[in-house]
């Protein structure tokens, strides 16, 4: 049976709450007074959530400067970029540009108006989170891989949709979610890893790279939601939380989804839901999207570029297009095969490539891949 919601949301009532949200700067107070006010809109409160968290994030932020406070100043005040007191000094109005940057409530901004700072390390170490997250992406390769196919897939991408559905588990299925994704028992901050690697990806776009990491979840209109999973994932994995309606018109539906796919991606993902991939049984779609483009931190000349032998699995060869540079890189051989590290420009991110030194040496390297390695 279709769940329909029988309260209708006043839009006006969402803009109320979004600006009541921060008058006087006093959010604790005023988020308490509207969870109250909207308690028979679920729409309003779950806006009115999402505004909270994403405000004291703001707040945080802009005021996390070597561990500074923030001191918030009229309008008025001209001088708001001064360092008083080892404080840092914003206006009103530049909290609240802030603020529908990340929330995009009043139209977009292309740019932030401020550089964010670097959030926390999260006490369990990103050491930790890093093996862990390499382990899985082994696991995966290993369960996708073909003799003499292509795979292209993103292991952070899997992980990350997984993980917000993770925290909506409970019972045998969290635990059968936790061994398959590789999630240490009790880890309290396993929403903040994913939240610091999502940062760290998104800061990292620049005018020589491209890259965006995006969340969104599709509810059925109307279905009963518990409060501290979409706060959950609307404050660590900032994803978008979309009411539609599957049961009257399940097709529209999927392709508002493409269309959003489409737009993170840059039209590089099209029609990622197949028809008939959701019905009017479907009660909520998590979606995850990941864009790329990077440029090398040290080019390769087109000009270099020439067809020579390209061996494959099973002994056979094939021309294909190499390309060609002489460079200092980072770069290891080991037993059986060869490691560089091509760095991309202005960026901490990087293609590792590994080569067998076999022609017929990909099935044993393979075998032998593991964290440990990598």
């Amino acid at each position: 049976m279709c769940i329909r919601d029988r309260v209708h949301t006043d839009y006006s009532h969402i803009v109320e709450a979004i600006a009541e949200i921060s008058k006087d700067f006093d959010v604790e107070n005023n988020y308490q007074k509207l969870k109250q006010k909207y308690r028979k809109y679920p729409k309003v409160q779950l806006f009115v959530a999402q505004s909270y968290i994403t405000f004291l994030e703001c707040l945080h932020f802009l005021g996390s400067v070597s561990g500074s406070d923030l001191s918030v100043l009229p309008e008025e005040d001209e001088d708001r970029h001064l360092d008083r007191n080892a404080k840092v000094v914003r206006t009103k109005q530049d909290i609240r540009e802030y603020f529908n940057y990340h929330t995009g409530f009043f139209g977009k901004k292309e740019k932030s108006p401020f550089k964010t700072p670097q959030s926390p390390t999260h006490t369990g170490g990103v050491k930790s989170f890093d093996e862990a997250h390499n382990n899985f992406a082994i696991a995966i390769y290993n369960g996708l891989r073909q003799p003499s196919a292509n795979l292209v897939f993103s292991p952070f991408s899997i992980r990350a949709a997984l993980a917000m559905m993770y925290a909506g588990a409970r019972g045998e299925t969290a635990a059968q979610m936790r061994a398959a994704l590789r999630f240490a028992a009790g880890d309290e901050d396993l929403h903040t890893g994913f939240a610091e690697i999502t940062g760290r990806l998104n800061e990292a776009a620049s005018d020589s790279q491209e890259i965006t990491v995006a969340n969104s979840l599709w509810f059925q209109d109307g279905a009963p939601l518990r409060n501290k999973f979409f706060i959950l994932v609307a404050s660590h994995y900032r994803a978008g939380m979309n009411f539609v309606d599957f049961c009257s018109d399940a097709e529209a539906v999927r392709a508002t989804i493409n269309r959003w796919v489409e737009e993170q991606t840059k039209e590089k993902i099209r029609d990622l839901i197949p028809s008939g991939g959701v019905d009017r049984g479907t009660g909520m779609v998590l979606v995850n999207a990941i864009y790329f483009k990077g440029k090398w931190r040290l080019p390769f000349s087109e000009d270099k570029t020439r067809e020579e032998p390209f061996y494959l699995e099973g002994g056979s060869t094939i021309q294909a297009h190499l390309m060609h540079r002489e460079q200092t890189v980072s770069y290891n051989h080991s037993d059986g095969f060869q490691m560089i590290e091509l760095d991309y420009k202005d960026s901490d991110l990087s293609m590792l490539v590994l080569l067998p030194d076999k022609k017929d040496g990909l099935g044993d390297l393979e075998k032998r891949l593991s964290a440990h390695l990598l």
